[in-house]
């Protein structure tokens, strides 16, 4: 399978952990994605507000305020177009506030994750129709 970025894709890293967001966008940008990033969900919406060439939000499940789950739900209502993959290293734990956020689990990476497997499972998003 292809891992490395098609010309011109963004992805949007949502992550309160920093040095984790900084990690990820390193490695996403040396495979050819464009990367922005936000440490909340609050921020990757007012991001997204300003920004309309998110092609892909990929963001942790747990986070203070706002969830994973909640930003995927505000994302997909309001722009349908961005796909999205959430990570988390609390899967087992994590509880899913209505039966609507089940769609998101069928594109859900576990921390820790190797690149590689970060680059497929990216790359498996972008091909889905």
């Amino acid at each position: 399978m292809k891992t490395v970025a098609n010309d011109n894709e963004v992805i949007l890293v949502v992550d309160d952990e920093v040095a984790l967001q900084d990690l990820v966008k390193v490695q996403l940008d040396a495979v050819g994605y464009k990367v922005l990033t936000a440490s909340s969900g609050i921020e990757a919406l007012e991001m997204l507000a300003r920004e309309n060439t998110v092609h892909l939000l990929m963001t942790d499940i747990v986070m203070p305020g706002m969830s994973g789950f909640e930003l995927a739900e505000q994302v997909m209502e309001k722009y349908p177009e961005i796909k999205i993959l959430l990570v988390s290293g609390y899967t087992g734990k994590t509880v899913l506030a209505n039966d609507s956020q089940k769609k998101f689990t069928e594109n859900m990476l576990n921390k820790p994750y190797k690149l590689v497997e970060l680059a497929q499972k990216i790359r498996q998003i972008f091909e889905e129709e």
